[in-house]
């Protein structure tokens, strides 16, 4: 199984996601005070949980030529989502990935959760965007056949259903395995002409919008909550203290020193990913840990130059730092001491 992006989410990759905003700023602190918005990191954390647990299961028990796209943004008469898209030789699955826990019932077409009636229908949610990713492939001559599944991923979920669900498979995660290997079954049992992937991409290419066009902005005034200074990359902590060699940690991690430094620019970058970097900035974000001119050292080093003189800036790369790790040719070794 392979994992692709389309177009519109590559043009957005230098972007970094809301869940990697909020992760950085609640590291600092900044969301200490502010339910709305670490519930919003809650629940898109858990998602993505989910979503990395329906993958594990693709990868162990999937066919090597299938292809999967996550997080696919569409508009069509309706914003929507396409959790995961797998696209086989036979035809396209919409997987919504619920990640629960406790007891859901679907009752009279109301979903009840511990008992209480919820206002979102998972059920009906899946239906419908089954139904709009249907109608979008339609438009192509011979079009795929799209399936719509809700796998209920959560480890101590159980769902009971009394009504009748059409349109859309439904499973739980000890029913996952067996239906991706009943999807290879059929597979092999069938000599289609493969699916044209490209004529499906090209085909969704008009509506595809990458993330929902009302995504809630994160305020600037949470952002100037963050505390400064070099954290732990392993715990968190801001006791850490910097040392020649090594960003050295009580819980006993030791990171190299320049490693942390360009780690801590990095995680800068994210936060504050619609600024270029600058020397005076960052030197203030590093709260006195660091020089301005080791910071304008690395920046040099590492980062794309922007001006010349007092008008010089450096290129934000807007990537969280174990994104892009590996293209910064970083010396040193970080181990942990117990």
């Amino acid at each position: 199984m392979k994992q692709m992006k389309t177009k519109r989410q590559l043009e957005l990759e230098p972007r970094p996601t809301k869940l990697e905003v909020l992760r950085e700023i609640d590291k600092r602190g900044g969301l200490d005070h502010h339910k709305k918005y670490k519930n919003d990191l809650y629940l898109l954390e858990k998602g993505v949980r989910g979503e990395e647990r329906l993958l594990h299961y693709l990868e162990a028990n999937g066919a090597p030529h299938w292809t999967v796209f996550r997080n696919v943004w569409l508009d069509y008469y309706g914003e929507f989502e396409c959790d995961v898209l797998l696209v086989t030789h036979l035809g396209v699955h919409a997987f919504e990935v619920k990640n629960y826990s406790g007891k859901l019932e679907l009752l009279n077409n109301q979903c009840l959760r511990n008992g209480q009636v919820i206002s979102h229908n998972p059920f009906s949610q899946t239906q419908k965007s089954t139904t709009n990713l249907q109608e979008i492939l339609n438009q192509r001559p011979q079009s795929p056949h799209v399936q719509g599944v809700l796998s209920f991923v959560g480890i101590n979920n159980h769902v009971e259903l009394h009504d009748t669900v059409s349109g859309i498979d439904v499973n739980m995660l000890n029913e996952l395995q067996s239906y991706l290997r009943k999807l290879t079954r059929i597979e092999r049992s069938h000599f289609n002409v493969p699916i044209n992937l490209e004529a499906i991409l090209t085909t969704l290419e008009p509506f595809e919008i990458g993330r929902p066009s009302k995504e809630r902005v994160i305020p600037s005034e949470i952002k100037k909550n963050v505390r400064q200074g070099i954290c732990c990359s392993d715990c968190n902590s801001f006791e850490a203290k910097l040392t020649k060699k090594y960003l050295v940690c009580p819980c006993g991690l030791y990171e190299p020193r320049e490693e942390a430094i360009v780690r801590t620019i990095c995680e800068y970058g994210v936060i504050y990913h619609q600024r270029n970097l600058t020397t005076t900035t960052l030197t203030d974000f590093f709260d006195g840990e660091v020089s301005k001119s080791t910071v304008f050292r690395h920046l040099n080093k590492h980062f794309e130059r922007i001006g010349f003189y007092n008008n010089t800036q450096y290129t934000n790369l807007g990537d969280p730092f174990r994104k892009i790790k590996s293209t910064f040719e970083l010396k040193g070794v970080k181990y942990k001491r117990i």
